[in-house]
């Protein structure tokens, strides 16, 4: 059975960006962490920042899911 993970399970968002970097770390009512992180690339020509952080929090998202579930993660931009 698939775990999906909920807002409501999620006691903490760290949001930082670092340069063309946006990483989220999020932390569920069990402990489990999950990162994920987004890239800008050099040749975007806005900065649109939403975007970004839509991409990491969904990496973040899956990269929980996967923990809680005990399976191993092989990208890497989530952790």
């Amino acid at each position: 059975m698939k775990n999906t993970i909920s807002e409501s399970e999620i006691t903490q968002c760290n949001k930082w960006e670092i340069g063309r970097y946006t990483i989220i770390e999020l932390v569920d009512s069990s402990g489990f962490k999950g990162v994920g992180i987004s890239r800008k690339s050099q040749l975007e020509k806005r900065n649109n920042k939403n975007l970004s952080f839509e991409i990491a929090k969904g990496r973040a998202f899956k990269a929980l899911s996967l923990k809680k579930e005990h399976k191993l993660l092989y990208h890497p931009f989530m952790g």
